[in-house]
């Protein structure tokens, strides 16, 4: 086993960059964790401050992304780049099968039938009603 290195560097030299958007998240992630990255199309309520789903083996499917950074880039941009990933790609019919053995359809926001249209809808309501100024609202999807 080699020892690991690690050096100092400036940081314009470090090749580390801010994430970006939600897709940008993705991919970080999915290289990270080797899972999947889903849109959540299932929770279509959550969907504007969680837009991701990530699925990880031994560890299950999660919403995304509750980290502090994400949570502010979306909410200043009123929830459009939550609307950007999830107008794209798509949940595997297995996962909503598997989803849907635990959930019955409405119970905790679960629609698998119209669940990308409702996921989009959901972003515009929030930002036509304000919850990206609201932090009351944040602290109510975080928890």
């Amino acid at each position: 086993m080699s020892p690991k290195t690690a050096s100092i560097l400036p940081f314009s030299a470090s090749e580390l960059v801010t994430v970006t958007d939600f897709h940008h998240f993705a991919r970080i992630a999915q290289s990270y964790w080797g899972g999947r990255i889903y849109p959540n199309y299932l929770f279509p309520s959550l969907a504007p401050d969680f837009p991701l789903l990530s699925e990880v083996d031994g560890i299950g499917l999660r919403l995304q992304v509750g980290n502090d950074y994400m949570i502010a880039l979306n909410r200043r941009e009123q929830f459009r780049p939550a609307r950007a990933v999830l107008a794209r790609g798509a949940v595997p019919d297995e996962v909503m099968k598997r989803i849907g053995a635990l959930f019955a359809e409405g119970e905790l926001g679960f629609h698998p039938v119209q669940a990308q249209a409702l996921a989009l809808s959901a972003c515009s309501a929030y930002r036509q009603q304000g919850r990206s100024e609201s932090a009351e609202h944040r602290d109510a999807a975080v928890r």
